[in-house]
């Protein structure tokens, strides 16, 4: 099917969608990129498809359709985008966050991004605690901590407590290390390495959201 044609379905989906016909963007997207043998315009399709599925309400497609968006092109912020938007749609807002993140690396310029990231961090300040905002508290309890005490000969473990407490998403960073473990369960009162033996914590406490296929 010749190219134009693909570029026609793109075009009546954009329509469609701006005019609210969510399911019937949904049909174009879906036959352009059937169409697209070349995978010329399938980042536009699957992007646009996914917008269509997010109006309809339908997050975990088009989550998908985001990913597919990132694989197509992965330096176009606007695949992180629709995938953020997704996962806010599923209450998955620290895992949106990540996805902004991500896409703010390969696209720093995409406006987009930028005020859904900022957007999103206001609301994740309100749903997710933060466990290390009084910082001086936190220090004196880890000192006194038998399983942590010798952690604050690196001043890096200091200066990792000082990061959380001014910005709580970075403990997606921070999780997989031992010492980040054994914090947690010394905050928590109960041993996150004894109870992950896989070495992947996720406290429920924390709030802390899983990783996103």
């Amino acid at each position: 099917m010749a190219l134009a044609t693909v570029q026609d379905l793109l075009t009546k989906g954009n329509q469609a969608l701006e005019g609210g016909k969510f399911k019937e963007a949904i049909d174009f997207y879906s036959e352009g990129i059937k169409q697209d043998t070349s995978k010329a315009k399938s980042h536009l399709l699957y992007q646009g498809r996914s917008n269509a599925y997010a109006e309809n309400k339908d997050y975990t497609r088009a989550k998908d359709d985001a990913i597919e968006v990132i694989k197509l092109k992965s330096d176009w912020g606007m695949g992180y985008y629709r995938k953020g938007i997704a996962l806010e749609g599923l209450e998955n807002y620290a895992e949106a966050m990540e996805a902004y993140d991500e896409g703010l690396k390969n696209d720093s310029m995409n406006e987009d991004l930028k005020t859904a990231s900022k957007e999103c961090s206001a609301k994740l300040a309100t749903i997710l605690p933060n466990p290390f905002s009084e910082l001086k508290e936190i220090v004196l309890e880890l000192k006194g901590h038998k399983d942590t005490k010798d952690f604050f000969n690196d001043p890096s473990y200091e200066e990792m407590l000082k990061n959380l407490s001014e910005d709580p998403r970075k403990l997606t960073e921070y999780v997989q290390k031992p010492e980040m473990q054994k914090t947690l369960s010394a905050l928590l009162g109960f041993d996150l390495m004894a109870e992950n033996d896989e070495n992947t914590p996720g406290p429920s406490g924390l709030a802390i959201a899983g990783t996103s296929q």
